[in-house]
């Protein structure tokens, strides 16, 4: 998406605001600083597939400028919200396995048609399911919030992370060690309509932070409930009651309304410092072994070896997918025996380590995934948006209606780099006539990405003419009214000849167009495109909280290097995982959502 900040934009939003609350203000160092948050959130949903991490927040990819704008307004009126989709948000660490380490041969399917929308599976083996091996936890520190982490276990429960923080002390190096925090003990942690409801069988009652400054840490204290919560359903909002009743924490945090996520917020501080979380020093446990660590940058691993003979028996490395400020958690089967785990830095130092001995063996309680799951194929069309250097980008959605199809260009793209100057514009109706196709828009905003001239202006109507000929199977001509009439379209164009299509540069983004968060009732669409070097794509379905493979399968890739399919899906919160794999089992990149079907 553009990321630029555009003064018009701006200067609308500040205006339809102040309609509404004359105080209010639109600060251009929050806005930036929120723009920021979202293009760095939108980098890691996209990279993460490179490392195939989970896509946590998918935030992911699904905001930009426009929405970025509305988000600081409604920040700004205390109203503030974030449509969850994707996959790991910017500087919340969570539980992933990268693919870094090596894939190990799964259970592979039998041949199937292509025209299934599948591929035969036999060429590569499926990555194994792993349940959840950690739940985050947000530890207070003096200076901000410290990423911690606590192990999971079945059944996978978020309350196993509010224990953590109240009844274990710190692992990281630099968090608080809380006084009374053993006192705070969790009645139950629910997720309903996007709100994270933490209700406290008791808490702390006695505990009051004194100084100057007192209340800020008692505000550090409580980030660190909300975070800790928000972070085990990947929500960003949570009411804290007490009994089912409002409270006033430590005598200072008001729980009446839900409060946000801190990391939303421009005043608190993240800190990851470089550590391995688990297993303890000198620990016996069970194989398979549970592993997580801090890295300190990309390129850091986690390296486990036998202590017998100095090999690796297991590694995992911090990758651009999170931004080198990701839990890495992975959970090898190893044989009886001692071994060591480190936290080796891509300069070969080692960080950190513990040794640790496994006895034995025990049942890792995950699920056999559901292989290649009955798909359909879903047809395609392509929807045309402007891109950087005159080009334009090609996003496939499913092909249902041209009124569909012309009204997808006034939704925001699926990817990156793409703007959508037809947002603005209210669609009426779409019709066929003997000189091609007429589009009738009911209003004009005119909220422009940015200030063009008219050989820009020609450029966005291009996206239209594009979009309409692709569905059409042919170049197709689209005059374009207002109300019935002609009119200047973005202000410029005279609309009252029709727009023919000229050859630009197209490009087509590689990404996932579909699910959306909330996707239509009826089974899952899978919509996305590929790269020239991808043969196929594999694709899973992971429960959002145990972190297990439910489904998995394989999907063709078209000619226009494009792959749809739906699935059916009990209802549930998901998350969906797309790698784009080469005919020789290579993964080169992931693509991820998190859809909740209803």
């Amino acid at each position: 998406m553009r990321t630029e900040p555009e003064p018009e934009l701006v200067a609308a939003l500040t205006r339809a605001l102040t309609a509404e609350a004359d105080e209010i203000t639109v600060s251009p160092d929050a806005r930036a600083s929120l723009q920021a948050r979202l293009d760095t959130e939108r980098r890691r949903s996209s990279t993460r597939g490179r490392a195939g991490r989970r896509p946590s927040r998918a935030r992911p990819r699904w905001l930009g400028p426009m929405a970025a704008l509305v988000a600081l307004g409604l920040v700004v009126v205390g109203l503030f919200v974030v449509t969850t989709s994707s996959l790991h948000r910017t500087a919340t660490p969570g539980p992933a396995q990268s693919p870094s380490a090596v894939p190990t041969p799964g259970p592979t399917p039998g041949p199937t048609s292509a025209g299934s929308g599948r591929t035969a599976s036999t060429r590569t083996g499926f990555r194994p399911s792993q349940p959840r091996v950690a739940w985050t936890v947000y530890r207070a520190g003096p200076d901000g919030l410290y990423a911690d982490a606590a192990p999971a276990r079945a059944p996978y429960d978020p309350v196993q992370a509010m224990e953590a923080l109240f009844q274990q002390d710190p692992t990281v190096p630099g968090a608080e060690v809380v006084p009374g925090n053993g006192r705070n003990r969790v009645a139950s942690l629910t997720d309903v309509d996007g709100v994270v409801h933490l209700d406290m069988a008791a808490v702390d009652d006695q505990t009051r932070p004194v100084g100057t400054e007192g209340a800020a840490q008692a505000r550090r204290w409580v980030d660190a409930w909300v975070g800790t919560a928000a972070s085990a359903f990947d929500g960003y909002k949570v009411l804290i009651t007490v009994n089912g009743r409002p409270a006033t924490l430590y005598g200072v945090v008001d729980t009446t309304e839900p409060l946000l996520e801190p990391l939303l917020g421009p005043t608190v501080e993240l800190k990851h410092p470089a550590t391995v979380y688990f297993p303890a020093d000198a620990a016996t446990v069970t194989s398979p072994v549970a592993l997580a660590a801090m890295p300190g940058a990309v390129g850091d691993r986690l390296v486990v070896r036998d202590v017998a003979d100095g090999e690796v028996v297991a590694s995992v490395t911090a990758d651009e997918g999170g931004g080198g400020r990701t839990i890495l958690t992975s959970a090898p089967a190893l044989d009886p025996g001692d071994y060591t785990v480190e936290l080796v830095r891509r300069s070969g130092r080692t960080e950190a380590g513990h040794r640790f001995t496994v006895s034995g063996s025990a049942p890792s309680g995950a699920r056999v995934p559901v292989t290649d799951p009955a798909t359909t194929p879903v047809a395609t069309t392509l929807i045309y948006y402007p891109g950087p250097d005159q080009h334009l980008l090609a996003e496939p959605r499913p092909r249902t209606t041209l009124t569909d199809a012309v009204a997808g260009i006034s939704g925001e793209p699926a990817g990156e780099g793409a703007s959508w100057p037809f947002g603005s514009l209210t669609l009426a109706s779409v019709r066929e006539d003997a000189d091609g196709v007429v589009v009738d828009y009911a209003k004009d905003d005119e909220v422009r990405p940015g200030k063009p001239d008219t050989a820009v202006a020609a450029f966005w109507a291009q996206s239209l003419v594009h979009t309409v000929s692709a569905y059409e199977g042919r170049p197709t001509a689209v005059r374009v009214t207002l109300d019935g009439r002609a009119f200047r379209l973005f202000g410029l164009l005279d609309t009252t000849r029709p727009f023919t299509r000229r050859d630009v540069d197209t490009r087509t983004s590689v990404d996932l167009t579909l699910p959306t968060s909330v996707p239509t009732p009826g089974p899952l669409q899978v919509v996305g495109a590929v790269g020239a070097d991808a043969d196929h794509v594999t694709w899973y379905v992971v429960d959002r909280i145990t972190r297990e493979t439910l489904f998995q399968g394989n999907a063709a890739v078209a000619a226009d290097r494009t792959y749809a399919f739906a699935l059916p899906v009990p209802a549930g919160r998901y998350e969906l995982r797309a790698d784009a794999v080469t005919a020789t089992g290579r993964v080169l990149a992931s693509y991820g959502r998190s859809p909740e079907i209803t």
